[in-house]
């Protein structure tokens, strides 16, 4: 008996996991592969995963004996209607990116259509683990007193389904594959489920009702005490904290800290983890003990943030990846600690469960709309130091209130240190700003004052959790709200539903740069007065006149001015490809942020696409999608500029695409690619759609920069061209010195809108 519910529960959540990544590669093409996408997900999967516990929870009014009835009925119908997943057809169009309230619309439109898409199988999927726990504790076995181990069994399985997608599933399988094999899933969980209310069916007698059976003295440790409003509220803060924590730091350290691919994985598989350790039959830490490290690794955190360190980047993922556990492993190990006895599962798991919908809420829709930048993990970071066990209070006690918390001495006396401090550090940064030299080195006072002063304090009171929780409060707002403006000027932030984009000013006004977190896209030099050289109009970083770009554009020019005077460009960046618009010419950039666009296209940022004038126009919208609109044979040249951040817009060079860009080019057009990216070598991926499609490519890798150059602001930089014959890539062709034949082998990964895995293209060295 215990096997066959392990198994169902098991699968049920294996099988949870795997339909959010593939749900999530349906959307893909229509939004891009962004952060924002990635958290607004996870607030549809909370939402339907409250709405299951919900149902978990209500049917408990129903007679025990009828509810594998109602349920097996319901599993039934959604083989019937909704099984297998996949989107409509037609697919909605996504609203527009820009005006006032875009964040929110977009994020509506993920949500409508990942509702239309999986709703009804994930909210079934969803009911399955209390719903089960709550047969199971009906049923008179033995361990039926403390059902709370097969919540372990269903972490378990959230852990394997999320691991076997992106390293066993993606690689092997297409997108249609995968969506028949899971709904073969479904069906072995239809079936599980069925043998589970059979046993239900079995043990319960027919006059039975749905209250719960008495187990004297087996209570689970924390069964003690009556549910009251305040304990459920506890329940829902200590699940939403991790939640908040969970996105708060996926979105840092995919963004700020490294732009690599699937790093997503370790927070989110540390987060399940936490789960199965607090659930599991033997506990070896306490809640207190945890909750000491927590304040440890936020300490940490806030030393980091305060010292704006972005390398090495292994210590630093690890120390964000390792505070982010311990302090959601605390918050859930308290939630275990206060689980109610068998009668109160079903209500225990449902507050649980708007606890992680509260917290993906806000920084799903909250923060996107409230903030500039992602404040959300410092929040959460605080709001879990705040959840930490007072030594002096019981583990079951809950969090003081906010009047306990201000009313604490040793809480106002922090606070007016800190603050003293923190006056400190302003003038501090005001003194550096002012003063610092050329080579933009901080004043090591000024990092004392900002840093260590305030760091000390705070550790001071660490014993007392809310005078430790507000002084790190202070520190975050400092390191979070004053920039480091000892090496650089900020000119401009502004966070949209596709992140957090900032324009940085050198502290000698020579250098522009768009940063969106740590990659680059896009800068410019500034002609200072007195300049004997003109730089503001030369394209720098992937685009400087020497390397392949640039190449390309000058021998085209060159050969056949007329070769180059209708361009597309997916991705615009700052608008640098701009600067090669000749007279006459006619370049279209397509962008899918609203944000990106305004800031290119002002003058007091950037200067390339008002020097431009006439000769350059943008569409917002996701470059395939709008391109495909399109007339056929419009374009010499069409630049594909999207792949140098970890969120690669993978349907952009799918064989698919490649074949609707054809269509767009005319009889000699050339398909520019710059596959730039420090942990992803896209060539292989290149080379197989260019073998497929009959076309001949060569690649670029722009290493040898000479001291000029690279003072101008040319980066190093990876190019492929295509087109139909050897014969329209020339001049370049013949210059075998650069540019390589790209070759396919048999091995290389053929990319279509129905499988690409990143896990074979990731660079391992």
């Amino acid at each position: 008996m215990v096997l066959v519910y392990t198994a169902a529960i098991f699968l049920s959540a294996a099988l949870l996991f795997l339909v959010q990544p593939m749900a999530a590669k349906q959307v893909l093409p229509l939004l891009g592969g962004t952060p924002a996408v990635w958290t607004t997900s996870m607030l549809f999967f909370q939402a339907a995963l409250l709405a299951g516990y919900a149902y978990a929870h209500l049917i408990n009014h129903v007679r025990t004996r009828a509810q594998p009835l109602v349920h097996l009925a319901l599993i039934a119908a959604t083989i019937v209607i909704a099984v297998p997943i996949g989107l409509p057809s037609p697919v909605p169009m996504p609203p527009q990116a820009s005006g006032t309230g875009a964040e929110l619309r977009l994020a509506f439109y993920m949500i409508k259509l990942l509702a239309i898409s999986v709703g009804l199988p994930f909210f079934v999927l969803a009911t399955t683990g209390p719903l089960l726990q709550r047969w199971f504790s009906r049923s008179g076995h033995a361990q039926s007193a403390d059902p709370y181990f097969l919540y372990a069994a269903s972490n378990a399985g959230s852990f394997l389904g999320l691991l076997s997608y992106p390293f066993i599933i993606e690689p092997v399988m297409g997108l249609r594959e995968q969506e028949q094999s899971w709904s073969y899933g479904f069906f072995a969980f239809g079936a599980l489920a069925a043998a589970c209310g059979a046993i239900l069916w079995k043990r319960v007698p027919a006059a039975d009702t749905s209250a719960p059976v008495s187990h004297a003295g087996a209570e689970p440790p924390a069964a003690s005490g009556i549910v009251t409003a305040g304990r459920r509220a506890r329940w829902v803060l200590l699940a939403a904290v991790p939640s908040s924590l969970l996105l708060g730091v996926t979105q840092h350290i995919s963004t700020d800290v490294a732009a690599m691919p699937l790093l997503w994985v370790i927070p989110l598989a540390l987060y399940l983890v936490t789960f199965v350790l607090v659930f599991a039959r033997r506990q070896f830490v306490s809640a207190r003990t945890l909750g000491y490290i927590a304040a440890v690794g936020a300490v940490g955190v806030c030393l980091v943030t305060g010292l704006y360190l972005r390398k090495p980047i292994i210590p630093l993922v690890s120390l964000h990846v390792a505070a982010f556990f311990f302090a959601a492993w605390m918050c859930h190990k308290r939630l275990a600690d206060d689980r109610p006895g068998p009668a109160y599962l079903t209500e225990y798991f449902l507050w649980m469960s708007v606890g992680g919908m509260v917290g993906g809420l806000f920084n799903a829709l909250v923060s996107p709309a409230v903030f500039s930048e992602i404040l959300e993990y410092p929040i959460a970071i605080v709001a879990a130091c705040l959840l930490r066990p007072s030594p002096a209070r019981r583990l079951g006690d809950g969090p003081r209130s906010i009047r306990a918390v201000l009313s604490d001495r040793r809480v106002i006396l922090s606070l007016v240190a800190v603050v003293l401090v923190s006056s400190l550090v302003v003038a501090g940064i005001a003194a550096q700003r002012s003063s610092a030299s050329a080579t933009g080195q901080a004043d090591t006072l000024g990092l004392v004052l900002r840093v260590w002063a305030p760091l000390g304090i705070a550790m001071l009171v660490v014993t007392r959790v809310g005078a430790f929780a507000v002084s790190l409060a202070v520190l975050f707002s400092v390191a979070k709200l004053l920039p480091d403006y000892s090496t650089e000027r900020f000119l401009f932030q502004e966070r949209s539903f596709y992140g957090v984009h900032r324009v940085k000013e050198s502290l000698d006004g020579a250098q522009r740069v768009l940063m969106h977190g740590t990659t680059w896209h896009g800068l410019q030099n500034r002609d200072l007065p007195g300049a004997s050289t003109k730089w503001q109009l030369v394209p720098t970083s992937y685009f400087h006149p020497s390397g392949p770009l640039g190449q390309m554009f000058n021998s085209l020019a060159n050969d056949n001015p007329g070769r180059i005077q209708r361009v597309g460009v997916l991705g615009l960046g700052v608008g640098s490809i701009a600067a090669y618009a000749l007279a006459g010419a006619k370049f279209t950039f397509y962008e899918i942020d609203d944000v990106v666009i305004r800031i290119a296209a002002d003058p007091n940022l950037f200067t390339f696409m008002s020097n431009a004038g006439d000769r350059v126009d943008t569409k917002l919208g996701d470059g395939r999608l709008v391109l495909a609109d399109e007339p056929d044979d419009e374009f010499n040249v069409l630049i594909f500029d999207a792949f140098s951040s970890d969120s690669l817009p993978a349907h952009i060079i799918t064989l698919e695409a490649f074949q609707t860009y054809l269509t767009k080019l005319k009889t000699d057009g050339i398909m520019v690619t710059n596959i730039t990216n420090l942990h992803v070598d896209l060539k292989p991926v290149l080379a197989r759609a260019a073998r497929e499609l009959g076309l001949t490519a060569i690649v670029q890798d722009d290493r040898s920069i000479d001291d000029l150059s690279r003072s101008q602001g040319r980066l190093p930089s990876t190019w492929v061209l295509m087109a139909r014959e050897a014969r329209h890539l020339r001049p370049m062709i013949d210059d075998i010195s650069r540019w390589k034949r790209l070759e396919a082998k048999d091995s290389d990964p053929l990319w279509t809108d129905s499988y690409s895995s990143l896990v074979r293209v990731l660079k391992f060295r």
